[in-house]
Formats: C-alpha cells, structure tokens, sequence
C-alpha cells in the first residue's frame, strides 16, 4: 500500500488567519510522523518560523496565480501527494485547474476560511470582485471536498455551489494547542494591562489586521462615546494598510493618547489574559480565530453578531456580548456593560475555557485525518 503524504497550499508566508491555520495543520501531522508538504507560491513571511522541521517547505517561486497552475500541475506528477488542502478560495482554484492539467489526480480539499459571498462584494481587487464567484461556481464542484471553517460559512457555500451535500462540511479551525497556553503565560504584557500596578482605568484589546474587515474605525468611534463616561484605554494588536488612517482617526476623536498600536506580535495572548475586555468588531469573518483564543484566555468578550463566526463560537451570547454590526451605539452601550457587570464570575471564565477547547490543534488535525481517509479510500492508483 502507498504510503500517504499529505500537500498543504498557501500563497505565503505572511501572517494571516489561514496561513497561521495552514501552518498548525502542517505542524500536527509533522508530529503524527506523516510526511507533509507545504507548498507556498512565495516563501516570504515570518510564519516559515513557526514550521517543525519535519515539514518539508516547496517554495514555486510564482509571480502570479496563473503561473502557479502549471507548477503546481508539476509537483502533483513528480511528488504525488495523496490529499492536497488549499487554504483559501483562490488557491483552490489553483489547486483544482493544476489538477486538471496535471498527469497525477491527487484528492483535492478546497478550505473555505471566509464568506465567499463577502469576500466578492466586498472585493480589493477586480480578480475578486468581477471573476471570483463566477470561476468558484464552475470549478468547485470538481473538488474532492469543501470543508468550511464554520457551520454559517457551510450553509452560504451549500447555497452558492452546485456541490452534493456530502462533499460539504465544517471542520473547525485548529486554534488552540500547547503552545497557545505556554504563550498565554508568558509575563510581557503592555502597561496598560499590567495588574501589579495600581490602575484607575481599564483596558480594552482588539486583535486583527488593520483593514476593512475589521471594524476598527467602528471601535474607535464606539471608544470615543465610552470615554465620555469612564477612563478607558485601547490596545490594538496588528498591522495592515489601514494603520495610518486608523493612528489619524484616533487623533481626530480626541482619543490619540488612549489609543496604542502595537503592531504585530509574535505573542499577543498574554495581552488577552490580562486585559479587562476583548473585542471584536468585524463587519464579517469566516469563523474569527481571535476570539476563540480570547475565550481561552478567559477574558470577557464582546463582539459583533456578523455573518459568520462570532455568534456559533459564543453560542448565540452565552459566552459573550453580542453588537449590531457597524453600530457604533450598540458597540459603545455593550462595552460599558461588560466592563461595569459585576457578574463575571469564575464559573462563566471557565466556561470560556472550555468552549475554547472544542477549537484545538488535536481535534482538527483528527478530523482532517479522517476525511483525506474517507476520500483517499477511492482514489485509483
């Protein structure tokens, strides 16, 4: 019998939320001793840090998607990978139009990270936005398997892809793992959210890439009407083209000096664990990584009720604040809730965790296991 390998595909290695799940998956099967490749159109980027070793990295070297096809048509005939994972919807493509051209048929999983339907209305690109939805219509249903990272982000593909629905399902994000906890720990924090110092404010902190996505525009509006009542400060973990327009709203609000950008961090789960309230005020996401790992790290939460994601991992409020998206009213009313409650105990803290741990390392990589077991039970040789 064959003995299995699994490919991986990301455009890079730059930090993202799905090249970070990418990366995970790489590393869990590494240490399952399977052989693992991850095949990146550009190898730049600093996650190439956090791969095992055991993970062997094949850099195709692409300067567009379009080349990227025919290379990855040449790895699937020379290494021949039994299951390929994509990581997100245009590397999908890649990966199903590079099989179709290529002598070796390996079983293609096409993972769905976001809305496809958001990400091409509300496209950064004219790729996206004019051919995205209509080249995801017609190529994947050639895919061996869709796996969605959240049960709302099923239902849209099952919506929008003529797929049969057993090729459809949810395998959740593999956030949490050992290193999350040993992280978690970890004493480097801000000031501003340092205990052992006698403090007359409380701090917020948000986590993402500054862009549209985000909502950050929406959180500093929300912060500037919460100041009004109490001293409150912000600590924004991430980076992106927005940064600047972000730093120059912040002043224009009159909130500039309560307002921190960090930029990004190689470890910003201890600001998590030491901070008075998380948010998350994205106008829409896939699943929301971050606010799985602020479940874990206990902190209490409130977050916008978009789409997908944010209400499934807090189960409809239990675990947190749910907002009206763009609502600046609702943010700023929902926020002063959450950090005047007093009825924030240690049970609701440790249920946190717990619903945390339904998103682990081990959990995904199993189940992953399992389905490339469940399509590779048919591949013909």
């Amino acid at each position: 019998m064959r003995e299995r390998k699994f490919a991986l595909v990301l455009p890079s290695l730059q930090i993202g939320g799905a090249e970070k799940v990418i990366v995970e998956l790489a590393n869990g099967f590494a240490e399952r001793n399977i052989e693992i490749d991850l095949i990146v159109f550009d190898i730049r980027g600093p996650l190439i840090k956090s791969l095992d070793p055991r993970v062997r990295v094949v850099d195709l070297k692409c300067s567009s998607y379009r080349i990227a096809v025919f290379k990855l048509a040449l790895y699937f005939s020379v290494s021949r990978p039994s299951s390929v994972l994509t990581s997100m919807y245009a590397t999908g493509l890649v990966a199903i139009i590079g099989r179709l051209v290529s002598t070796f048929k390996p079983k293609i999983v096409v993972g769905a990270h976001n809305s496809l339907l958001f990400k091409s209305t509300n496209a950064d690109n004219w790729k996206d936005k004019y051919l995205l939805l209509a080249l995801a219509k017609f190529f994947f249903p050639f895919a061996d398997s869709i796996v969605a990272v959240s049960n709302g982000v099923e239902r849209e593909l099952r919506d929008l892809i003529d797929v049969p629905a057993a090729r459809v399902r949810t395998i959740y994000n593999p956030v949490i793992g050992n290193k999350f906890w040993q992280k978690l720990a970890e004493p480097r924090f801000h000031e501003w959210v340092d205990h052992t110092i006698i403090r007359t404010f409380k701090t917020i902190v948000a986590v993402g890439r500054l862009v549209e996505q985000k909502g950050f525009d929406i959180l500093l509006h929300a912060l500037a009407e919460t100041r009004q009542q109490s001293d409150i400060r912000l600590i924004i973990i991430g980076d992106g083209p927005l940064r600047r327009e972000l730093e120059e709203q912040a002043l224009s609000l009159g909130i500039g000096p309560f307002v921190v950008f960090l930029g990004w961090l190689s470890n910003p789960y201890s600001h998590l664990a030491h901070a008075d309230l998380f948010v998350l005020s994205s106008r829409w996401e896939g699943l929301g990584n971050v606010l799985i790992e602020a479940l874990a790290s206990g902190c209490p939460i409130v977050a916008t009720d978009c789409n997908f994601g944010p209400s499934e991992i807090l189960e409809a409020g239990k675990h947190g604040l749910l907002v009206k998206v763009g609502s600046v009213v609702d943010l700023s009313e929902k926020i002063s809730i959450a950090l005047e409650s007093s009825t924030d105990t240690e049970a609701k803290k440790d249920a946190r965790i717990v619903r945390a741990k339904q998103f682990t390392i081990d959990i995904a990589v199993e189940r992953y296991l399992s389905l490339f077991s469940e399509l590779e039970d048919n591949l013909v040789r």
